[in-house]
């Protein structure tokens, strides 16, 4: 049993900061391009002229970044792994 809680102690333990992928993997590239703090999105919606409508309206407001625009869950979840965004919008 002390067994179990030791190896559930170091399960838990999270991992440092400069090996966890995630939206800041590329946000200091994002940051120098836009000029300031930037959050990138990835948009997701069947409607393809809804998703693109709102990826262009998304993008044009100061510290946003769309990422990829998908119209079927697959490239949504190709996109949020290929980018990870701090913001993934889904239909």
């Amino acid at each position: 049993m002390a067994g179990n809680a030791k190896a559930m102690q170091v399960a838990q333990k999270p991992a440092p900061r400069s090996a966890m992928p995630g939206p800041d993997r590329h946000s200091s590239a994002l940051e120098e391009r836009m000029g300031g703090p930037v959050v990138g999105v990835v948009v997701a919606d069947h409607q393809q002229a809804f998703a693109e409508g709102l990826g262009i309206i998304l993008d044009a407001q100061d510290g946003l970044s769309v990422l990829g625009v998908a119209y079927d869950i697959h490239r949504a979840v190709q996109l949020a792994a290929d980018h990870r965004p701090a913001v993934l919008l889904l239909d």
